[in-house]
């Protein structure tokens, strides 16, 4: 019967560690990046002298430095060899200051267990897709000026996912994880019942 025990435990162990795997615990593709540094959130954002003049438009994702505190004009960066103000609703921060956006932290919700879900490099169902992830990878993620997608930060690239597949709940392989640790819960409670029973059957017989 020790035997029987043994290969109960066995099997619920296995059921639990599946689980585990399929709900991919901790998984987070974000990247850091120093203290000061912020990125541009959009095309044709503008670098100002500080009095309105516009010395230069910046690219999606350009990386500038924070040189001080933000005043009426924004924060005052540098972006290669210029120097300037930005407004700090066209910046985001990897590390220091993302509060400042309308980030949501979200986890990858797939069409189904074992699928993947397309990231684009634009916010468009045309768009080329530039990559894929799994169903629970975190991510933090921000408005973009579509109805359909959010754009993801703290990546390399600009990257966009459909709103339908993300969410702040259970996903599908989270889900499945549920089902299967209470199908290893019910077989446990079941296979030391059974146990139980065989053990004491002489002394219930006994009792008749």
């Amino acid at each position: 019967m020790d035997k029987l025990k043994i290969a109960v435990f066995g099997v619920i162990s296995v059921l639990i560690i599946c689980a585990l795997c399929i709900c991919g615990i901790g998984t987070s593709v974000t990247v850091a990046y120093a203290e000061t540094s912020a990125r541009v959130l959009y095309s044709g954002t503008p670098l100002t002298d500080g009095n309105g003049a516009v010395i230069a438009e910046l690219s999606a994702d350009t990386v500038v430095e924070i040189t001080g505190t933000e005043t009426e004009a924004g924060y005052p960066v540098t972006a290669g060899e210029q120097s300037g103000y930005i407004r700090k609703e066209y910046l985001y921060f990897a590390a220091n200051g993302i509060d400042e956006l309308k980030v949501a932290s979200v986890k990858v919700l797939a069409d189904g267990v074992g699928r993947k879900v397309e990231l684009k490099i634009a916010p468009s169902p045309d768009a080329e897709s530039v990559a894929t992830l799994s169903d629970g990878v975190r991510l933090d993620v921000t408005e973009c000026g579509s109805e359909d997608y959010y754009r993801i930060l703290n990546s390399d690239y600009p990257y966009y996912i459909l709103k339908e597949n993300v969410t702040t709940s259970l996903t599908r392989n989270q889900r499945v994880a549920v089902i299967i640790i209470a199908v290893a819960a019910v077989a446990a409670a079941v296979s030391f019942g059974m146990i139980y029973l065989y053990r004491n059957r002489e002394r219930f017989k006994n009792k008749r």
